[in-house]
């Protein structure tokens, strides 16, 4: 065998056997953790939309019979929305440098943050802290002062564990400033032309337009959009509220007294029943502070005429009060067209010849009938009809892809837990709509009324009347009893259910927490409000990612497995080395004594023997 030859051979043996191997190799580090989030991003965008336009199709061909046409649109289709994934500007992209660049640049800014905290340790103003403690406590000697004071110069476990922390911290918030910066890259203008602040749409038919019946879905033209809201504020949200989360559980974990530990077990609950408070009563009043998507939903779902809807507001602003002229003819239209559509006459619309709204009219065409409870009964079984066929795919999927062998070998006890799981979930959304119409129809009865006047009376304040009952008190108690439904659910679902409708809540009030000079800037410059999202999100990004990698138990949810597995295991960290502790000048003196002593022995022991 030859020189040559043999210099070779080690390489023929280093070289992996299997692809797998090789492309971890060449992937291996910052490339491996871009191509892994990038695959993320890229499957998060790509795929709910072929599913949709698949299921579309597939409908449309169970109609009829597929043509060479149809069949090659749907595949042109297919093929632009998975070429869509892959422009620089889409969340594929985004995903790859949030992640990926956090991990490229965590190693490039250690250096800088260790040494700002080393200035922040070693700075005058930390040393007079750190003297005004001493003095707190009981006085030391001369040499166990000297000896700290040399020992406070050297790196800490404390130290080494918060530059860590504020690496990954800042990396991760720089990359995704980036990547935010590119996907609202493409929305430049949109985003200058809409006003945070403004409202964005209303479920309700203006005044100005004719009335009409009320429809099992709304259309777009009842869902009239008045300016659009920022293209990545669902994200910026989402991080928001996980981040939030986070911080929670980080300081409920070192900082949580004894007294407050019941609440491990209702906090998720809690969270959701003030949440849903507080979107209900947005979808009520204030509908333009939710998502247009989502008050949409909730429409389709509760199945409440709009033109209902509108009353409760004209009758919370008192411009809809029982015994009193409508205050405008098309107030007056509103009220008899509700009235006509029923069957009924149209003055048991009109305000001034009624002492309330009939529960029959309240109740719609779905209840049509004069018993509260028969209403709420009935909305609640169609409600869970209709939600039951949104979970069974979303139970039976996963166990047709991942847990085929199990459907196999146990076909029948697969089948009911699909069918009790999917049964469950609808019970929660059947019973969030019961138990609205069950506080709407509470609110504005007899005995509420009674009820609230023996109290006002007590307090000597005014008598509630009919008009306060459906613009006030019935929406409130709808809007707090919806929230009860979360106990119907599977505890393991509640954390993620609670911060989904947190997400949601945030939205409905980010504009009433934000300070007042805060809200004027954005008013008056739209670029404020653009920064003040991407500072929210990059920070929001930053302190998950973080907790991903130093403690990922703070993180919960479908969010952990994916940013786990986004970051991968191979997160450069680097170990902390303790440097020995420095002797005191009397220990190294007697030290020194001790060793010169033992050598003078050992050197007299052969002169005594001899």
């Amino acid at each position: 065998m030859s020189d040559k030859e043999r210099e070779d051979e080690p390489t023929k043996v280093d070289r992996p056997k299997s692809l797998k191997k090789l492309i971890k190799v060449s992937l291996a580090g910052n490339r491996l953790a871009f191509v892994r989030a990038y695959l993320i991003g890229y499957g998060t965008e790509v795929v709910p939309l072929v599913f949709r336009l698949v299921i579309i199709k597939l409908i449309g061909f169970t109609r009829r019979t597929p043509s060479t046409g149809a069949l090659l649109q749907l595949s042109i289709g297919i093929l632009n929305l998975l070429l869509k994934g892959l422009r620089p500007t889409g969340l594929a992209m985004a995903s790859g440098i949030a992640i990926g660049g956090a991990r490229l640049a965590e190693g490039l800014i250690r250096r800088q943050v260790q040494a700002i905290v080393r200035f922040l340790r070693t700075s005058l103003i930390t040393r007079k802290l750190r003297q005004i403690v001493r003095r707190s406590t009981k006085k030391s000697s001369n040499h166990e002062h000297d000896h700290l004071s040399s020992s406070d110069d050297r790196p800490s476990k404390l130290e080494h564990n918060v530059v860590a922390i504020l690496s990954t911290f800042s990396a991760a918030s720089l990359s995704s400033l980036l990547a935010i910066k590119i996907l609202q890259s493409k929305h430049t203008n949109a985003l200058m032309a809409q006003d945070p602040l403004h409202p964005t749409m209303t479920p309700y038919p203006t005044l100005s337009e004719r009335s009409q019946p009320s429809m099992k879905h709304p259309s777009s033209t009842q869902l009239s959009r008045v300016q659009r809201q920022s293209p990545t504020l669902d994200f910026t949200l989402f991080f928001t509220v996980r981040a939030l989360d986070t911080l929670c559980r980080s300081l409920f974990a070192h900082f949580s007294p004894v007294w407050l530990d019941f609440l491990r077990g209702c906090s998720d609950t809690i969270l959701f029943q003030l949440c849903c408070w507080r979107i209900m009563w947005c979808w009520f009043y204030t509908p333009w502070r939710l998502p247009m998507s989502y008050v949409k939903w909730i429409t389709t779902l509760a199945e409440m005429d709009p033109r209902l809807l509108q009353l409760i507001r004209l009758a919370k602003d008192h411009k809809f009060v029982y015994g009193s002229p409508a205050q405008s003819d098309q107030i007056l239209d509103l009220g008899r067209s509700i009235a006509t559509h029923m069957g009924r006459p149209p003055a048991d619309g009109d305000p001034q010849f009624i002492d309330k709204l009939s529960c029959g009219i309240v109740h719609g065409t779905l209840g049509n009938s004069e018993s509260c409870t028969v209403n709420v009964l009935r909305r609640l079984f169609r409600a869970w009809k209709t939600s039951l066929g949104i979970y069974l795919p979303v139970f039976t999927v996963p166990v047709l892809l991942f847990q085929r062998k199990k459907m196999i070998e146990a076909p029948v006890g697969t089948l009911v837990r699909i069918l009790l799981n999917s049964s469950r979930s609808a019970g929660f959304l059947s019973s969030f709509v019961g138990l609205t119409w069950a506080g709407v129809c509470m609110g504005r009865s007899t005995g509420m009324q009674r009820l609230l006047n023996g109290i006002q009376g007590w307090k000597g304040l005014e008598q509630v009347t009919a008009t306060d009952l459906d613009g006030k008190v019935a929406p409130q108690l709808g809007s707090m009893l919806a929230g009860l439904s979360i106990l119907v659910e599977n505890k393991k679902r509640r954390g993620e259910m609670a911060l989904y409708v947190a997400t949601r809540a945030l939205c409905a009030t980010v504009d009433e927490i934000l300070p007042r000079w805060l809200r004027r800037r954005i008013i008056a410059n739209r670029w404020v409000s653009i920064w003040v999202e991407r500072i929210c999100f990059s920070v929001s990004f930053g302190i998950i990612t973080c907790a991903i990698v130093h403690h990922p138990d703070y993180v919960r949810g479908i969010v952990q497995g994916i940013l786990k597995y986004a970051i991968g295991p191979d997160w450069p960290k680097e170990s902390f080395q303790p440097m020995p502790m420095p002797l005191p000048k009397s220990t190294k003196t007697d030290t020194a004594h001790l060793a010169s002593s033992k050598q003078t022995a050992r050197q007299d022991k052969p002169t005594d023997q001899q």
